[in-house]
């Protein structure tokens, strides 16, 4: 008779490890990824774990673990939920406290929606399809995409916190990976916002491991993914750009 089996998990080891990935990416934000119950480890002991090691933004794809990764990490964490989801959910996400991730301009719509009738401000994250196809707004729809944001926001539906992709390949030495990445750079470059307004850009491998050194950079962890969005505003356009000027 087989016996039931076990995972053990070292929150020792996780938090070392968080500590570890905060320290090479610094000065960005490290986020940590519990989606799916945090990957089956439990999204409170995680969170709570990580936060502890001084990690103060988290995300999940699901709005479940979203909302539980909010009530475990209190009012001092962010917390960033990518699934395109009915308006009632992120609704649901806002009254929770939970930044969007949108990646097509019918749940913008809806996002925008939601936020008027929880009359709350929804913080948004854009996100740009580099080339793995998986949700993301399209390079002929990114300028209209930004535009209708900008309209959003001075209706005061929503405000752009941050511009984000998920790159195809992990690997610096990646054809694909730099390919994805100067996309990224180039479209966050046309989305262009005053000085004091840009959002940060992140972009995420699809596998969680790096780190990169071309731009975003991210790392694995053993029981969540950390991807740490450069802090600085070098992706501003030199030149003055119509596709995005918030307020």
């Amino acid at each position: 008779m087989i016996g039931a089996a076990q995972l053990r998990i070292d929150l020792g080891r996780f938090q070392r490890n968080v500590r570890a990935v905060r320290e090479r990416m610094a000065p960005a934000d490290v986020l940590v990824v519990v989606k799916d119950d945090a990957y089956g480890h439990g999204v409170e002991r995680i969170v709570q774990a990580a936060c502890e090691a001084g990690a103060a933004w988290f995300g999940a794809i699901d709005p479940a673990s979203a909302v539980r990764a909010k009530v475990a990490a209190g009012d001092d964490a962010r917390v960033f939920s990518w699934l395109t989801t009915t308006q009632a959910a992120a609704g649901d996400l806002l009254r929770a406290g939970v930044e969007l991730g949108v990646g097509d301009v019918g749940y913008l719509e809806r996002v925008a929606a939601a936020a008027r009738a929880t009359g709350a401000q929804a913080p948004v994250h854009l996100k740009i399809d580099t080339g793995l196809h998986r949700n993301g707004i399209r390079p002929e729809a990114w300028g209209e995409a930004c535009a209708r944001a900008a309209e959003l926001e001075r209706a005061g539906d929503i405000t752009v916190v941050g511009i984000w992709s998920h790159i195809a390949e992990a690997s610096d030495a990646s054809d694909a990976s730099r390919a994805g990445l100067r996309r990224c750079r180039g479209r966050a470059a046309r989305a262009r916002a005053r000085p004091a307004d840009a959002p940060p850009r992140r972009a995420a491998p699809r596998h969680g491991i790096g780190p990169s050194s071309a731009t975003t950079s991210c790392a694995s962890a053993p029981s969540a993914t950390a991807c740490a969005p450069r802090t600085d505003r070098s992706w501003r356009a030199s030149t003055p750009s119509p596709h995005w000027s918030p307020r």
